[in-house]
């Protein structure tokens, strides 16, 4: 029974030092340049979390945002109160999968 709890141990110190943990994930975020908070700077889209999104007044899903509606690139994220880090990571996951330039402004 001791050989094999050294057995057990030689693999476990060797798997600790043969596997080198994953780097955590990193979010290239391009902030707005200082007053770019609206047109004619970018099209500002307002996110406000739960899915939703605004867009020149609009209120509508992530989901249903299109290329056509960006009309003054870059797109301006700007979360609202209440949205929260994950919904700001949706909203620029989209934009990118659109091929848009989006960036972040307060």
């Amino acid at each position: 029974m001791t050989s094999l709890v050294d057995v057990v141990f030689i693999l476990l110190f060797f798997f600790m030092l043969a596997v080198r943990p994953a780097a955590p994930g990193q979010v290239p975020l391009q902030l707005a340049a200082p007053g770019a908070g609206g047109p004619p700077g970018g099209t500002v889209l307002e996110v406000l979390g739960q899915g939703r999104v605004r867009l020149a007044s609009r209120e509508l899903p992530l989901q249903a945002l299109e290329a056509p509606l960006v009309t003054v690139p870059p797109l301006l994220l700007r979360p609202l109160h209440g949205a929260k880090l994950q919904d700001l990571l949706d909203a620029l996951d989209r934009a990118r999968a659109l091929g848009l330039d989006a960036r972040l402004t307060p």
